[in-house]
C-alpha cells in the first residue's frame, strides 16, 4: 500500500463512512487482503460519525488510511469530494462501507481500464448475501420515457419489449449477464478514470443522497467519455448499510435528486410531467 504522494499510485480507493464502524473496518481489511500488484491508497471520509469509527480506523490502520473527518453528515457527494480533492491515483473508486472484496478485484478492473482507454467509469457486478446478482444498479440516463416506464405499467419486465426501453433502474436479470456500456452505474463501487475527474470536477453538491452518481454519469457521457457495467468481476453488496429508515427516505431521496436532475439537464417543460408522474 502507498499513502505518499507522487509515487505513481495505481488507485485510490475512497470509503465514505457514517456510523457504520464494522462494515467499515471489514470493508478496508478485504481490500488489504485482496489488493495486490498494484499501489494503491485508501482514504475514508467519515461524516461524523458517532459510533467511534475514526478511532477505530486510527487504532487499527494507524497512518496506513488517509482519514478526512467530515464536520457533519454531508451526504454522498460532499462526503467524498474532499477525498476525490486528494487523491493521487491514476483510477478512483468510491466504495460504500457495506461492501467486500474476496479476489483481485481492483488489479482486473484498472487492468480492463488500461485496455479501453475511452472508458470513464466502470461499474462492476454485485452480488447478494446468497450469491445472487443484484439487479438494480444500472440503467439508462433520466428521461421521460424511461421514468414513465419504471413508474407505471412494467414494459420493462415483458420479455423481448425490455431490451428495447430506456428504462432508468433495469430489473431484468439477463441484461447483468454480460459486459457492456450503459447510461449510469451504481455509486457503491463507482471506478473514475482521473483524466476524468481532472476533466469535469467532482460529485454535484446539490445531490445530498441518490441520483448523484446518475448525474456524474451524464456529464462524462457528455464530455465524450463512455460508461460500462463489468459483468465479469464482482464485489459483494449489502444495501443500505449506513440507512436506518428503510426504503422510504431512499425512494424519496431518488424522487428529490431526479427533480433537480431534470432542473439541470433537460428542457425546462419536462420538470412539470416529471413532478405529474
Amino acid at each position: 500500500m502507498t499513502t505518499k504522494k507522487n509515487q505513481n499510485t495505481d488507485l485510490s480507493i475512497i470509503i465514505l463512512n457514517w456510523n457504520t464502524k464494522k462494515l467499515l473496518l471489514e470493508c478496508i481489511n478485504s481490500i488489504i487482503q485482496y489488493t495486490k500488484n498494484i499501489k494503491y491508497e485508501i482514504i475514508v471520509c467519515d461524516n461524523a460519525s458517532t459510533d467511534g469509527s475514526s478511532k477505530a480506523v486510527k487504532k487499527q490502520f494507524k497512518n496506513k488510511i488517509k482519514l478526512i473527518q467530515n464536520p457533519a453528515n454531508l451526504g454522498f457527494s460532499a462526503g467524498n469530494n474532499p477525498g476525490l480533492k486528494i487523491a493521487q491515483g491514476k483510477y478512483l473508486v468510491l466504495l460504500n462501507t457495506d461492501t467486500k472484496i474476496d479476489y483481485l478485484l481492483f488489479l482486473k478492473l484498472i487492468t480492463w481500464m488500461d485496455q479501453h482507454p475511452r472508458v470513464g467509469i466502470l461499474g462492476p457486478q454485485r452480488l447478494n448475501r446468497d450469491g445472487s446478482i443484484q439487479t438494480n444498479g444500472v440503467g439508462h440516463l433520466p428521461s421521460l420515457t424511461g421514468i414513465l416506464c419504471n413508474l407505471t405499467f412494467p414494459f420493462h419486465a415483458i420479455p423481448f419489449i425490455n431490451h428495447y426501453l430506456p428504462a432508468l433502474h433495469i430489473r431484468y436479470p439477463s441484461f447483468y449477464q454480460t459486459t457492456k456500456p450503459v447510461g449510469w452505474v451504481t455509486g457503491s463501487c463507482f471506478l473514475i478514470r482521473k483524466q476524468l475527474y481532472d476533466q469535469i470536477g467532482g460529485l454535484d453538491e446539490h445531490f445530498f443522497m441518490y441520483v448523484e452518481e446518475v448525474e456524474y454519469c451524464k456529464r462524462a457521457a457528455d464530455a465524450g467519455w463512455q460508461i460500462w457495467y463489468m459483468a465479469d468481476e464482482y464485489l459483494w453488496h449489502l444495501e443500505r448499510g449506513s440507512s436506518t429508515s428503510g426504503k422510504t427516505n431512499a425512494i424519496i431521496g431518488v424522487y428529490q435528486g431526479l427533480k433537480y436532475y431534470f432542473q439541470k439537464h433537460q428542457p425546462a417543460w419536462q420538470l412539470p410531467i416529471l413532478i405529474l408522474f
